[in-house]
């Protein structure tokens, strides 16, 4: 077991990993999805001359079945973990060298949080090119 005392940007590092991963394929379906619907070659037109959601969905289920769904997570993995990680361990790393011994205000909160996106951000920006392409 991690001692919280010994390791705490481990601790934080792992617990980021993990939601990362977890929420990562929890919503890769939507972000397929979405990607479909924003990649004009493949987007799916519905009865009523429409794209939406739905019928993309609809097409996905149909040409690719379930598993399709999931499909582009290799990239979405190599982005989202280490960079739930890393913002985690940002935000750890904030909190206890500038707020050692009081809770800090929301507004602290706030600029603590996008402080720490932009640190992970910054440092995931190539893994989020090749993503992307």
């Amino acid at each position: 077991m991690i001692d919280d005392r010994e390791h705490p940007i481990l601790k934080a590092f792992l617990a980021g990993s993990f939601s990362g991963t977890f929420s990562t394929i929890l919503f890769q379906p939507l972000d397929l999805v979405k990607t479909r619907l924003q990649n004009t070659s493949s987007t799916v037109i519905s009865r009523h001359g429409t794209v939406s959601m739905v019928s993309t969905l609809t097409n996905i289920l149909q040409q690719e079945h379930i598993t399709g769904l999931w499909r582009g997570m290799v990239p979405s993995l190599t982005r989202c973990v280490p960079g739930v990680g890393l913002y985690f361990c940002f935000l750890d790393s904030i909190k206890s060298n500038y707020f050692q011994n009081r809770t800090p205000t929301a507004l602290e909160s706030v600029a603590m949080g996008v402080t720490a996106r932009c640190l992970s951000s910054a440092a995931l920006i190539p893994v989020t090119v090749v993503k992307t392409r």
